[in-house]
């Protein structure tokens, strides 16, 4: 996130929650990030590819099954973001913490994809269970 993009977020905190100081700022976003995945990618179109035109569709790419997979395996908000170029072969698109698709932008057009979310859906639950801890037993 650019430095100007991360300010308004800030400010975006300090206006809708309240009058925080700067450690409970830094609280909200380190909760955020743990339950929210963000997977930035460019996935340019290959001359002659195939242009899929329905997220998840078994002729697509394995990308959008996984992204399915990585949220419910770790019940975890997974939010996947693509740049648009024609005929990419994926998208953006916001999975929930079950492995249900949210939303996907549509395939090759740009904008901005944005949905609210329940956060106390992502219970993190299956993510916790492979802990240092763990691993040392």
């Amino acid at each position: 996130m650019c430095t100007n993009g991360l300010h308004h977020l800030l400010d975006g905190i300090h206006n809708n929650v309240g009058a925080v100081n700067d450690d409970e700022v830094r609280a909200i976003l380190g909760y955020v990030i743990g339950i929210v995945k963000f997977h930035p990618h460019f996935h340019e179109a290959e001359p002659g590819g195939y242009a899929p035109s329905v997220f998840a569709d078994p002729a697509n790419s394995f990308h959008e099954k996984s992204m399915l997979c990585r949220a419910a395996e770790n019940t975890c908000w997974f939010v996947s973001v693509n740049c648009a170029s024609p005929g990419s072969p994926t998208t953006s698109a916001i999975v929930r913490p079950d492995g249900t698709l949210l939303a996907y932008q549509p395939y090759g057009k740009e904008g901005l994809l944005v949905r609210d979310i329940d956060l106390s859906a992502a219970t993190c639950l299956l993510a916790s269970r492979c802990t240092t801890d763990a691993m040392a037993s």
